[in-house]
């Protein structure tokens, strides 16, 4: 079955919350984990059937979708990473697929976004637990920032105006985290039944917390994932847990960057967050 909606972005934003939300709603369902078919090559070869094939919803649900961040990425150098190797022009393979598709994106302050990415990358293995932000997005390590997106990612409106490109406007939602999530979730959560077509008075679909939360780790076993050339295949992920039991040693704690590093990331998104507001038409947006 074909989806008729889809949550494309983007990362590190609530939309883990958002799918909480939704399939509290009988109306609705989406697969249990992102499929990252548009967006990863080795499974969008897998075929288009393969990809429907992950949607059972069984009778009577309006809303069948799924949620891949990634998907709102348009513009990576094709490159591999733990998923797969990483296509562009995602917005071109979707509309030429599901031109009748919802897309649904929530946008968090690019600022705030980039430092949970960051952090969430040490935690999983991308990034060595031993690494600053400063290093990762001005230093020695820009490199790997720029293959993982870090602040490409937060280029909201350069990735909005390329669907804008293709699809209707009317088939596109966009919703601001801190304004409209954080501050008023319940309306919110109406405003995102009406546009799938389900029934917005459905009680209790608000999780009302935060569904992601840093989650500390041992910093040997962020160490070990750091390592780890296989980081897709479970027993060796299991190893790393067990490995750093024995080991022991500190939590990884939650990087917190320097206010010198963040007005230098914030000076970067100044300009196109602008052309963000100007674009989606709000203006009641207070980022950093």
């Amino acid at each position: 079955m074909k989806p008729n909606f889809i949550i494309a972005g983007a990362p590190k934003s609530a939309t883990s919350w958002l799918v909480n939300a939704l399939k509290r709603h009988p109306d609705t369902y989406l697969p249990r984990s992102e499929l990252h078919f548009f967006n990863i090559k080795e499974n969008y070869a897998r075929g288009f059937d393969w990809y429907c094939g992950k949607f059972d919803p069984g009778k009577g649900r309006r809303a069948i979708g799924e949620k891949t961040p990634n998907y709102m990425w348009i513009t990576p150098a094709p490159h591999k990473s733990r998923f797969g190797t990483h296509l562009p022009d995602i917005h071109k393979a979707i509309h030429g697929l599901l031109p009748n598709v919802k897309l649904i994106f929530v946008l968090r302050d690019p600022v705030d976004r980039l430092v949970s990415a960051f952090n969430h990358y040490r935690r999983s293995g991308q990034f060595s637990p031993y690494w600053n932000l400063e290093d990762v997005v001005f230093g020695r390590k820009a490199h790997l920032g720029e293959k993982y997106g870090l602040i490409d990612m937060g280029l909201y409106a350069k990735h909005l105006e390329a669907y804008y490109q293709l699809f209707d406007r009317s088939r596109l939602k966009v919703i601001i985290t801190e304004t409209d999530i954080k501050g008023a979730a319940d309306k919110t959560l109406m405003e995102i039944c009406r546009f799938l077509d389900i029934d917005p008075a459905h009680p209790e679909m608000n999780p009302g917390k935060e569904v992601n939360p840093f989650d500390p780790i041992r910093v040997s076993q962020a160490y070990l994932n750091y390592l780890n050339p296989f980081p897709n295949v479970t027993p060796l992920k299991r190893g790393a847990r067990f490995a750093s039991k024995i080991l022991k040693g500190p939590p990884l704690e939650k990087y917190v960057p320097d206010e010198n590093i963040l007005k230098q990331i914030a000076a970067i998104y100044a300009e196109p967050n602008q052309k963000l507001f100007t674009l989606i038409g709000r203006q009641d947006v207070d980022w950093k």
